[in-house]
């Protein structure tokens, strides 16, 4: 296997605008993930694809609700959080998003999705 080193392909961090163009199931060393994948759609690093991932699980204070929030621009009601809320919906539309640096598990640095507006 061989290992190289990423940091040249980081997004440098700072806020985007980005279309979200996919949400699918992933899986990781981390078990089953939700992928919210962005991509610019302007500046330098247009046409560079980011993704977001958190645990499936939707329920008031998850990271999947919060994520789902900042899509929706509102907070959820109880009765969106019971009834759930069709992902669809958010896709191929524009976001700011906010990137950090951040470091790996492994040690490697990689582009984060910290915010999405």
């Amino acid at each position: 296997m061989i290992v190289k080193d990423n940091s040249k392909r980081l997004v440098k961090s700072g806020q985007y605008s980005a279309l979200l163009v996919d949400i699918k199931p992933i899986k990781s060393g981390y078990g089953e993930r939700l992928g919210f994948l962005f991509e610019i759609n302007e500046g330098f690093y247009k046409g560079r694809k980011l993704m977001r991932t958190c645990t499936p699980i939707f329920k008031s204070g998850s990271n999947l609700a919060e994520i789902v929030e900042s899509l929706n621009r509102a907070t959820l009601t109880a009765k969106q959080v019971e009834q759930g809320i069709d992902l669809e919906q958010f896709k191929n539309k524009p976001y700011q998003i906010t990137v950090t640096k951040r470091i790996g598990k492994n040690g490697f640095p990689y582009s984060h999705i910290e915010k999405i507006n």
